[in-house]
């Protein structure tokens, strides 16, 4: 377990032995977060009017479990599995309802074949399902909460806009 405190670019990683200990004993995130915030934040009190530590105030705390390898290996091959723009694209339909192959190929203008191998690797991921009408098979998104990983792309895409804006911006003045 880490406890992570952020502001902008700072992440200070603090207390991580009592932390577990706390948490094997039974603790809750919650016991926890509200045992260790106030001296966090006293600590940075006491560090403003001494002047003297590099220790910031922190807007907000998470409290976070440490990802060990196999969560991170799992993670990835989902993410993965999103990692192409048809496959993206793909997800993003289903979100509007169940869809066979020959309704999502209008997507990317492929052929059917192309189109079931990208929904076999989401398959896979454990992403879409599908089932059997008749002589069709229809694809289901089974995890839509994928679609907030997918809007977070987007905040990070405006970042990215407004950083290279205010790069371009800061050059352009003499």
């Amino acid at each position: 377990v880490m406890i992570v405190m952020q502001r902008r670019s700072l992440v200070f990683i603090s207390i991580l032995s009592i932390a577990s200990a706390r948490l094997s004993a039974g603790a809750g995130y919650g016991d926890i977060l509200k045992e260790f915030q106030g001296d966090i934040f006293k600590v940075a009190r006491q560090s403003e009017k001494q002047r003297t530590s590099k220790l910031t105030i922190c807007t907000h705390m998470h409290i976070v479990p440490a990802m060990k390898r196999d969560d991170a290996m799992a993670r990835a091959k989902i993410l993965k599995a999103l990692a192409n723009p048809t496959r993206l694209m793909m997800v993003e339909e289903l979100s509007r309802g169940d869809r066979c192959v020959t309704d999502l190929r209008f997507l990317a203008r492929v052929d059917p074949s192309v189109i079931s191998r990208h929904l076999a690797q989401l398959k896979q991921a454990g992403i879409v399902t599908e089932r059997r009408a008749g002589l069709r098979i229809i694809h289901h998104l089974e995890c839509p909460c994928i679609l907030q990983a997918l809007e977070c792309t987007v905040g990070v895409l405006h970042k990215e806009a407004a950083r290279k804006a205010y790069l371009a911006e800061a050059a352009q003045k003499p």
